[in-house]
């Protein structure tokens, strides 16, 4: 296949070092959602990183089945809420 345009990710390495970034990021929020929800809490390393994650992933990513991916785990009620309050603007 090789390349098939002249953007960053259009050619069969670079789309496959994004799938790779991408399901990594995807993972390391599944994996702390599922583990305890005082890890993410927002004064926590993975309370920054589960909001941080989907964003990367849906600002940096091309269209494609990564952001469906990425749009899927971030609709979670846990993960939206700790979006949401880490995200809010301030008053």
């Amino acid at each position: 296949m090789g390349d098939w345009g002249t953007g960053n990710f259009d050619n069969d390495t670079a789309a496959d070092h994004l799938s790779i970034l991408t399901n990594r990021l995807i993972t390391e929020v599944a994996d702390a959602m599922a583990d305890d929800p005082a890890d993410i809490e927002p004064d926590e390393y993975w309370g920054v990183v589960v909001p941080a994650n989907p964003r990367i992933v849906l600002t940096e990513t091309p269209e494609g089945s990564a952001k469906a991916s990425c749009v899927s785990l971030a609709r979670n009620r846990n993960c939206n809420r700790n979006c949401n309050r880490r995200t809010a603007p301030a008053r």
